[in-house]
């Protein structure tokens, strides 16, 4: 019997979350090039996963795992970016206020929980523009870990 693929779900809910954020205009999943005119808005990238490595450690003192068979935890990291339209002397605020919202909204969400093992979304950082040699723009990155349960032999 085929199970939901949970990587799926995750980024599908990321993207119908964010749009609720407050501000946010538009939601992107995959593209980079965003209008001026359609910002404040989120992005989306699907971007990378690996098998946990605290799992494999586990794993490995027990019983071998049959090839590709045997459940694995996985994290997701996916890229999400923030595009803010702030002039440059308020675009530090803009950008920090942004992120505050979509933290909340991101560990807060009982469905997104829901996909994960116990639970576990992991806020990793974040990351603007907004430095020496840098432009100043309104664009910044932050960072989660969604870790979940991939069962290969039920996709």
């Amino acid at each position: 019997m085929a199970q939901i693929d949970k990587r799926e779900a995750i980024l599908a809910r990321l993207a119908v979350l964010l749009a609720t954020v407050t501000g946010v205009r538009t939601v992107y999943r995959n593209r980079i090039d965003i209008p001026e005119s359609k910002r404040p808005a989120v992005v989306i990238l699907d971007a990378d996963e690996l098998v946990d490595p605290q799992f494999e450690m586990e794993n490995a003192r027990g019983t071998p795992p049959a090839a590709g068979i045997s459940p694995v935890v996985i994290t997701m990291t996916p890229e999400i970016y923030l595009l803010d339209s702030a002039r440059p002397a308020d675009v530090g605020t803009a950008l920090n206020a942004f992120r505050n919202k979509v933290i909340r909204a991101i560990l807060q969400d009982e469905t997104l929980i829901g996909y994960c093992k116990d639970g576990d979304i992991t806020y990793q950082g974040f990351s603007t523009g907004l430095a020496a040699g840098r432009r100043m723009d309104g664009e910044a990155g932050i960072s989660f870990g969604f870790r979940y349960m991939l069962f290969p032999s039920k996709l």
